[in-house]
């Protein structure tokens, strides 16, 4: 994982071997397989960031549900009557959409290190081809120049046709790629939304929490506080991604 994702931050200029070798001349026809990487670049020490924000958010989500299980248990344990089934069905359904909450950020960290992963790996062999064909430029244009006594019109059409060549593979490379993130947006978004649903749940709990149990523990304010605490946290490194 490591490698792949922090292949997303390394410098990946194989068009650069042109000008070194002398063919600076050559680099507009690779320029647009070079754009190909520079697309591909991203910012691995924010994803792993981020990846960290969504399991530190699930696990903080996990505590917040044990929390509120074991306060409702130890406060409601001498209710009878409809009302106290009526407050006990109510915060098992919260419960409930907690734990899925937690479950789903992990998924979206899951989703998003899959994502990086792959982006990643795309574009370490995007670099690796190009590398390739430019090392092939190199040793067909020198040849060439050698028989035709220089740069000529023959020698940069032959070298466009090998740079052409390459092109198709490496456009489907950053195809799957852009494929594979535009796959991890609709669960990351889904999840924000989720947060919204269960922090407008929390709001509706908190208050029938207040009106039917006056004298239950002041959990209440106390993890509604958490969780929009995390909600912050999410929406912050949402806004970094």
């Amino acid at each position: 994982m490591s490698d792949n994702i922090s292949a997303l931050s390394a410098s990946m200029r194989p068009v650069d071997a042109l000008s070194a070798a002398g063919l600076g001349q050559l680099v507009g026809l690779v320029a647009p397989l070079q754009a190909v990487l520079d697309r591909m670049e991203g910012n691995a020490s924010g994803v792993h960031a981020f990846l960290d924000a969504w399991v530190t958010v699930s696990n903080r989500i996990t505590q917040v549900q044990g929390q509120l299980g074991q306060a409702v248990a130890t406060g409601t344990a001498g209710w009878r009557g409809a009302a106290a089934d009526q407050y006990r069905a109510r915060t098992d359904s919260f419960a409930r959409s907690l734990a899925e909450f937690a479950a789903a950020a992990k998924e979206a960290a899951a989703v998003v290190q899959l994502t990086a992963e792959v982006v990643g790996q795309s574009r370490s062999s995007a670099n690796d081809l190009i590398g390739d064909m430019v090392q092939r430029l190199i040793s067909l244009v020198r040849h060439l120049m050698a028989l035709e006594g220089g740069m000529t019109a023959t020698v940069l059409a032959q070298a466009s046709d090998l740079v052409n060549t390459f092109a198709k593979p490496v456009a489907n490379i950053e195809k799957q790629a852009q494929a594979s993130v535009a796959n991890a947006a609709t669960p990351i978004n889904n999840l924000i939304t989720m947060l919204g649903a269960i922090t407008r749940l929390w709001d509706g709990f908190a208050g029938v929490q207040q009106a039917a149990a006056p004298t239950a523990p002041a959990f209440g304010q106390q993890s509604r506080g958490l969780l929009a605490h995390e909600q912050w946290h999410v929406v912050q490194q949402r806004g970094r991604r």
